[in-house]
C-alpha cells in the first residue's frame, strides 16, 4: 500500500473516531447501517489493511458528514496521479451533492403526499 493510502487510512481512522465520539455509536452499527459492510472490513479500512478507492472514500466521506477532500493528507506533494484523484474527488463531490438535493426534493414530495 503506499504511504497516500496509508495516510488516507489515518485520516480515516481519525474522523471515525470523532464521529463515533459526536454521534455515540460503534463500527458494527455504523458499519452495518451506513455502509452495509461488516464491522470486520470496516476495521480493516480504516486500519489501512484494504486499499481505498475514490469511489470508497467519497462513499465513507458522505456516511461520516465530512467531504471527501478532508481525508487527503495537507502536506502530500503534487503529482499526475494525485491531481487525478483531486479531481474525481471533486466530481464525487458535486454529485454527492446533486443525489442529496434530489433525496431532499423527492422526501419533500412524500412528505406533502402524506398530508
Amino acid at each position: 500500500m503506499s504511504e497516500l493510502q496509508k495516510e488516507i487510512a489515518r485520516n480515516l481512522k481519525r474522523e471515525w473516531l470523532v464521529y463515533k465520539r459526536e454521534n455515540n455509536t460503534n463500527q458494527r452499527n455504523f458499519a452495518e447501517i451506513k455502509l452495509s459492510m461488516t464491522q470486520a472490513n470496516f476495521s480493516s479500512l480504516i486500519n489501512g489493511n484494504i486499499k481505498l478507492t475514490i469511489e470508497r472514500i467519497a462513499f465513507i466521506a458522505n456516511a461520516l458528514n465530512i467531504k471527501p477532500s478532508e481525508l487527503l493528507p495537507n502536506n502530500f506533494k503534487s503529482s499526475i496521479e494525485v491531481e487525478k484523484s483531486k479531481q474525481k474527488i471533486e466530481f464525487l463531490e458535486r454529485e454527492n451533492d446533486v443525489l442529496k438535493n434530489k433525496l431532499n426534493e423527492i422526501h419533500l414530495v412524500l412528505h406533502h403526499e402524506t398530508k
